[in-house]
């Protein structure tokens, strides 16, 4: 190769690029769509910590929520002004996504303060952080370089935004459902046969959702609280002690990978199955679960009937009492009612240690949004929210039966986004 060849080959231009004029992405997320989310934060912000001059955010997931990128690094939303979004890295990526104007860059948090100062839109003596989403180390930095500046937490506000949905996000949340509906109810009597294991039907279902259009992640709020596609367990294995803030237990892969399902746990007739399941959709879940049982109705245990009858009627009733101003703790109160005189009480929500004090929980970007339906959450439902249902309960010796829906609050009442329920609604395959 010559000389003249050489230098042709690497001029200065092949390490060139304009990044509008190269990419193009199919981001539906509008200006519009973002000051929706902006002015709630900022009413919130107004009501609940009204000496704060703006919120200071940091989760990614949050950052997406607000801004439409999913960025590395920290959001400034003024109580007044156009929001900063400053990254460590990827602020190239974040211009093309997000319809944000104003960007930076930081190394370091002791850098924040005049980056905004320099826009324009300054810390004021006291400001919002999202704390939970802070390791120790990093809110010891952050304290450092705030230099005095009053702090306050702003998780509660982010929380309380967030759980009432856009028309925009709602969209993506019934898409997601009648596929959730699809994929358990229609697709997967197909492929669940005596002698596969756990782990085979999940990895079956894997295909039959990501046909269907899943995102491949279920992203939950809780630290370190992962899941892969959601639990496939048969019989007592749904009973297996937990440690998740859930009542289904799973033996998982491995004790390190706790996910779907065992490779040692083979389909047996008479087994019943539960496949408890979260369906991502551009980033939105939804939340339904699936009682199969490997005979014929006619061979359905008593107990099981009869725990299966129980806890669709309490999802129906818990259900019509989804609407805007009911309390989501006199919800839980009316599910323990229907319970308490049942011999079921003892199984309910989860055998032993594995119960959990709920019956619901808020859903959206991540399964386990707030609000929860539980004790103390005195706070009114309001429409647009999305609440999965979930009344369950364990037998020992059968597994566990119940049910899962989404559901969004509008002003008629609560609808299911995961489909409607047969009057006996464990799916029979002889």
């Amino acid at each position: 190769m010559n000389k003249e060849k050489q230098n042709c080959e690497f001029k200065p231009e092949l390490f060139d690029i304009d990044y509008q004029k190269t990419y193009s992405h199919d981001q539906d997320f509008t200006r519009e769509e973002m000051e929706l989310r902006l002015g709630r934060l900022r009413s919130l912000l107004n009501r609940y910590l009204p000496e704060a001059s703006g919120v200071l955010i940091f989760s990614r997931i949050h950052i997406y929520y607000f801004t439409g990128t999913f960025a590395n690094g920290c959001l400034w939303i003024p109580l007044e002004g156009e929001p900063i979004l400053t990254s460590r890295k990827g602020i190239d990526r974040a211009k093309l996504e997000s319809p944000l104007t104003k960007f930076g860059t930081y190394k370091s948090f002791k850098e924040l303060p005049n980056i905004f100062k320099n826009f324009e839109v300054p810390f004021g003596n006291t400001i919002a952080v999202e704390k939970a989403w802070l390791p120790w180390n990093l809110s010891e930095s952050l304290i450092s370089a705030l230099n005095g500046i009053k702090i306050l937490a702003a998780d509660r506000i982010i929380e309380l935004c967030r759980s009432v949905k856009t028309e925009w996000e709602l969209k993506k949340m019934r898409l997601s459902g009648e596929r959730m509906y699809q994929a358990q109810v229609v697709e997967m009597p197909n492929i669940i046969k005596i002698g596969m294991s756990e782990l085979e039907i999940a990895h079956k279902s894997w295909e039959i959702v990501f046909q269907l259009g899943h995102g491949g992640t279920i992203r939950m709020k809780a630290p370190e609280e992962n899941m892969m596609l959601g639990i496939v367990s048969r019989g007592m294995n749904a009973n297996y002690p937990t440690f998740y803030n859930g009542p289904i237990g799973h033996q998982g892969e491995h004790p390190a990978l706790p996910y779907m399902g065992s490779k040692n746990a083979k389909i047996q007739k008479g087994d019943l199955i539960n496949a408890d399941f979260g369906f991502c959709y551009e980033a939105y879940l939804t939340d339904r679960t699936q009682v199969y049982f490997m005979g014929k109705k006619s061979e359905l245990p008593k107990p099981v009937l009869q725990a299966q009858e129980l806890c669709q009627k309490i999802e129906d009733t818990c259900s019509t009492l989804l609407k805007a101003g009911e309390l989501p703790s006199i919800i839980y109160e009316k599910a323990l009612e229907l319970v308490e005189k049942t011999p079921f009480k003892q199984g309910f929500m989860g055998l032993s240690s594995s119960q959990v004090p709920f019956i619901g929980h808020g859903i959206g970007l991540q399964v386990d949004e707030y609000p929860a339906i539980a004790k103390r959450f005195d706070e009114p439902l309001e429409n647009a929210m999305t609440i999965a249902l979930e009344p369950k309960i364990g037998l020992s010796g059968y597994g566990m039966v119940g049910v899962e829906d989404t559901y969004e609050i509008t002003k008629q009442g609560a609808i299911s986004l995961t489909g409607k329920r047969k009057p006996m609604d464990i799916i029979c395959l002889e």
